[in-house]
């Protein structure tokens, strides 16, 4: 079994709340554009302290922001415990950067 650490990610992203009533839930990307977080795949969420591995199944964008879809989650009762949690990526899968940048 692998304890994953806080150090093994990068955050790129929050889920903030839900949206609708089929589970979607409305996202805040720290990426630049916005959208580029959907290029880092697969996503680690932070729920209740423990991370698990997420796939986004749809995804789209409303006047608020942008808006996801996970895979096997269709209810919005049940999309309510990803409120707030933090959407990470391993730091292999961004791009190499400049000796003097970091993330």
């Amino acid at each position: 079994m692998t304890i994953e650490r806080e150090q093994d990610f990068v955050t790129v992203g929050q889920i903030r709340t839900v949206f609708g009533v089929r589970g979607w839930l409305k996202l805040l990307s720290y990426t630049e554009p916005a959208d580029k977080i959907f290029s880092y795949q697969p996503w680690h969420v932070k729920v209740a302290g423990r991370w698990e591995v997420v796939e986004v199944e749809a995804r789209g964008q409303s006047a608020g922001g942008l808006n996801i879809k996970l895979k096997g989650l269709d209810d919005r009762e049940l999309a309510k415990r990803y409120i707030n949690a933090e959407v990470a990526v391993r730091p292999e899968q961004l791009p190499a950067l400049a000796e003097d940048e970091f993330y």
